[in-house]
């Protein structure tokens, strides 16, 4: 009865409070929710429902479900800023039932744009994300079924890694069209009926891929509408199309990519591109690297990517020319030439990389690399690889990432579960360093990080006169790069204070303030 009360004095409250609303239903639904939120949080309802062992989620799926659609996606979203006096566990719960759209990352905001999703951006971002696997790991074919017909059959497919096979019948469910398959340690996601083919069309041509692969679908576009035409079947449409396929796939040579046609990078066809493409990895020192590989001839999109990564929110204060994200080319093993993006500054990996891919929705097995990356970022952090069991820990990490987590793997398999359970256990307890007079101290080796005890800051920053930060170092060497200058003379400014001059305004070399942690 309180609930209902509070659902019809909020309509009253929009008569007076919110008169430019238009669709008043939206309104009370929005505030309805909250006194709802609030009821739960702080009444006997809430003790009444946890003493029934239901919870929040089947409470909201009662209530909600018949709001739960796309004309209420306005007030759905306004809900998730407006639960601020709700407890974590409430607002989790809540917005775990509601199907509201995923979140976009435009180049210039980060969260800021959340209320600004329309009711499609779920199938957007799905979508992006589709594209971008299907950069990395799609295929198009085209087939002549027998030399004495004029028959052809028009295949796309997405080949993985049998670990993968969850993912392809992710996408199978949500597409609703195509088969998945699986031989041996493969596992294939493959489109051929007529129908299917029909959409896998209409999708990448309303959401145009960025790679090459591009080339080879407007090919198959073209040669399913040639075939499906009036005069399909007439020798010089088979003809044709035996002349498009014989330009696809591993035997094009032209790669000239259509008039006007820039590559569109988006968060989540980023994503799905890097499930498909990237790898985490952990080299000498614990150090980590993000690295993206792909043949040269898509250097235009490597270098848009390049790009993207550059520009994420907060990237900024990190950037020194070409030393957060780095762009090189190399000969691959079949001989072919590469390129490869790496990036490895560990301050922009921090604060922007992983921010930006934690906010997103994976569904491939790459997920547990970025983990495992995570984790060691933790054990780094507070120096646990000085120590026996750190260092142990951390090697076993490294040991059951990438290809060596594979199931068809021949090496000792690690429990991944026991592994977490003594991470945890390790990173609950007190951390193995300190920061003294801004240098970093090992407990367990009871002296500073450097050797001799040298005053190395563990990072610094340029500052203008009003404090306002302007770029973050990693070291005194990487700051002394940016600005042209030796060590030697960071050094020298940052223990004197001397200003000097960075794009044309007066900056200072400061310390980057660490907390000690307990």
């Amino acid at each position: 009865m309180e609930i209902i009360c509070y659902g019809i004095w909020s309509f009253l409250l929009a008569l007076l409070e919110y008169p430019y609303y238009i669709n008043l239903l939206d309104l009370w639904f929005h505030i309805t929710l909250i006194h709802i939120a609030k009821l739960i949080d702080s009444s006997a309802l809430h003790k009444n429902l946890l003493s029934k062992n239901k919870t929040y989620k089947e409470f909201f799926r009662l209530f909600i479900a018949p709001f739960n659609t796309p004309s209420n996606y306005f007030s759905i979203l306004s809900v998730k800023s407006s639960l601020g006096f709700a407890s974590r566990c409430m607002r989790r719960s809540l917005l775990k039932i509601i199907t509201w759209p995923q979140v976009s990352h435009p180049q210039a905001s980060f969260r800021k744009n959340l209320c600004t999703l329309h009711a499609d951006n779920s199938r957007t971002n799905f979508l992006e994300w589709f594209c971008g696997l299907t950069d990395g790991e799609g295929n198009f074919y085209i087939r002549r079924r027998n030399l004495n017909t004029a028959a052809y059959s028009f295949k796309f497919s997405i080949g993985t890694h049998i670990d993968d096979v969850d993912m392809l019948n992710f996408i199978q469910s949500t597409l609703k069209i195509g088969k998945v398959y699986t031989t041996g340690k493969v596992a294939q996601y493959e489109v051929y009926d007529i129908k299917g083919v029909q959409k896998i069309i209409e999708i990448f041509t309303q959401h145009p891929l960025n790679s090459t692969k591009l080339l080879n679908f407007l090919d198959f576009k073209r040669a399913f509408e040639l075939y499906k035409g009036p005069n399909g079947k007439s020798s010089e449409v088979i003809q044709e199309i035996a002349n498009i396929k014989q330009g696809m796939n591993s035997t094009r040579i032209n790669f000239e990519m259509p008039k006007g046609h820039q590559p569109r990078i988006t968060p989540y066809w980023l994503l799905g591109f890097v499930e498909g493409e990237a790898s985490f990895n952990v080299i000498k020192g614990f150090n980590l690297t993000f690295s993206l590989v792909q043949s040269s001839i898509d250097s235009v999109l490597m270098e848009a990517i390049k790009s993207y990564l550059n520009c994420l929110p907060g990237s900024a204060k990190y950037i020194q020319g070409e030393s957060v994200v780095y762009l090189g080319t190399f000969t691959g093993s079949s001989q072919k030439e590469m390129t490869r993006i790496t990036v490895s500054q560990l301050l922009y990996i921090k604060s922007v990389l992983i921010p930006f891919f934690s906010d997103l929705v994976w569904r491939s097995k790459k997920f547990l690399d970025f983990q495992d990356w995570l984790k060691i970022l933790e054990l780094r952090d507070r120096c646990h690889q000085y120590e026996e069991e750190g260092k142990v820990l951390m090697d076993l990490i490294v040991s059951q990432m990438n290809n060596n987590r594979l199931s068809t793997n021949k090496s000792p398999q690690v429990d991944r579960a026991l592994l977490y359970t003594s991470i945890d256990k390790l990173l609950g307890g007190p951390s193995n360093c300190e920061i003294k007079d801004g240098k970093v101290w090992i407990k367990s080796l009871n002296r500073f990080r450097h050797k001799g005890g040298l005053i190395k800051p563990v990072a610094v920053q340029l500052q203008d006169q009003k404090g306002d930060i302007i770029r973050i170092f990693d070291t005194q060497v990487d700051c002394a790069k940016c600005l042209g200058v030796t060590r030697t003379t960071v050094a020298r400014w940052l223990e004197e204070g001397k200003p000097t001059l960075f794009e044309d305004r007066v900056v200072f070399i400061t310390k980057v303030e660490v907390k000690e942690e307990e």
